[in-house]
């Protein structure tokens, strides 16, 4: 069975405003590095940083008809999440759906898949984190669902949890763990300022961790 469901819950604009400012880095410390999407999810080009709740779409492999009908679900300020099941010789966005989304005010997109027309996307300034690029158009047969959970980049999303991404990648916050974590990203933050004061006064990250200890336990010969 296939579902589109149209309505919802987001976050509040306060949590994609305190989840805003801090590094993907940051945030996947904070969520013991298991709210990471692969490595294979890069940006279309450097700089690109969006912070939203995540509308899902779950297509086809080869098919994009669900993300036109998600362009018309979404609203101003979403990321379209797309499980398009890792299939890289086909494309599921192009130049003009790029165009429409962000004409729309979408926030950007993530998709588990390939898109097309690098350049012309990239020139639109809209931010893309994507696993391939290839010529191929896609098929607009259908069938797929909106706003149901999907896996994108071997991680579990739900519709209304927050996408961070930036240059290092795609991390996904759980909507009702937003105060939570932006609490201890930014107690991390704050000791990573006090860590970066003692490197340039010359400290090593080796004394300040007391990672000898971790060393203790293996026998190394020293010479």
């Amino acid at each position: 069975m296939y579902t589109v469901v149209r309505e919802i819950e987001r976050p509040p604009r306060e949590a994609v405003e305190a989840l805003s400012s801090i590094a993907t880095a940051v945030l996947s410390d904070t969520l013991g590095r298991f709210a990471t999407m692969d490595a294979g999810i890069k940006p279309l080009a450097e700089g690109m940083h969006v912070v939203g709740p995540a509308v899902t779409v779950k297509t086809y492999p080869a098919d994009n008809l669900m993300i036109h009908l998600a362009l018309k679900v979404a609203r101003r300020g979403d990321v379209l999440v797309v499980d398009a099941d890792s299939v890289t010789d086909t494309a599921v966005i192009g130049e003009l759906v790029a165009l429409c989304a962000k004409t729309q005010g979408i926030g950007g997109l993530v998709v588990d898949g390939s898109v097309r027309d690098k350049m012309g996307i990239r020139a639109l300034a809209w931010p893309v984190f994507v696993r391939g690029v290839v010529p191929n158009g896609p098929l607009k047969n259908g069938p797929g669902s909106i706003n149901v959970p999907i896996s994108c980049g071997g991680l579990v999303v739900n519709p209304g949890d927050i996408v961070v991404a930036d240059d290092d990648g795609v991390v996904v916050v759980p909507r009702e763990r937003w105060q939570e974590v932006a609490q201890a990203a930014q107690a991390i933050e704050a000791r990573e300022q006090a860590s970066r004061v003692r490197i340039e006064a010359g400290e090593v990250m080796w004394d300040m961790q007391g990672l000898e200890k971790n060393l203790a336990a293996y026998k190394v010969e020293w010479r």
